[in-house]
């Protein structure tokens, strides 16, 4: 039975985060946390160079959200622009 699952995660400048994994989970619903100016989010079936320019971005004061259905081999992570951490949220939902 699937199983829906809120997180908080915590990203910095120097790598990507890994988020979710397809493998065992199904979508996801992220959020970039309130206290966090933006947050860069790419889904990739392996972690993107630190470089990368594929990913896209959530703001606090624009796009805040979105929600998306995982292939099993997509993965999403998360690289915050600024040299501070940043939070997002997340629902998981399990395959």
């Amino acid at each position: 039975m699937a199983t829906n699952t809120s997180i908080s995660i915590s990203a910095t400048n120097t790598e990507w985060t890994l988020v979710a994994d397809g493998a065992a989970v199904a979508s996801i619903s992220i959020q970039v946390d309130p206290t966090t100016p933006s947050i860069y989010v790419a889904i990739a079936v392996a972690e993107p160079e630190v470089d990368s320019d594929d990913y896209i971005v959530l703001q606090r004061e624009r796009d805040t959200s979105f929600s998306l259905n995982l292939n099993a081999t997509d993965k999403v992570y998360v690289l915050t622009p600024s040299s501070n951490n940043s939070k997002i949220r997340a629902v998981l939902g399990s395959r």
